[in-house]
């Protein structure tokens, strides 16, 4: 196992605190598909934020959750980001530079 001390690193490593907002998405996906727009990076407070969806509904294979973006914003390098294993959950953040990244 590796322990970071990030107070005895803080002279090697930046560290930035910021406040954002954590936003939690249950989606049910049993009967249709789901489209979800994620907003512009930069309405954000402090350009942060991160949304975490899940899928309660198990039926994303034959229903799929779509995941698109606002303005010039990009998910992972693309204009949207495709949800479709049942029961499937992501995590997104915003790197406060126009881009969410899916962890």
């Amino acid at each position: 196992m590796v322990v970071l001390d990030l107070l005895a690193l803080q002279d090697q490593v930046h560290l930035q605190i910021i406040q954002f907002q954590v936003y939690k998405l249950q989606i049910d996906t049993s009967t249709t598909s789901i489209t979800i727009t994620l907003p512009t990076i930069s309405l954000l407070t402090n350009n942060s934020g991160s949304f975490y969806i899940v899928d309660v509904g198990g039926n994303l294979s034959n229903n799929n959750a779509i995941i698109n973006i606002s303005g010039t914003n990009t998910i992972v390098g693309t204009t949207s980001y495709v949800m479709n294993i049942n029961y499937e959950s992501v995590y997104i953040l915003s790197n406060k530079n126009n881009k969410w990244l899916v962890l």
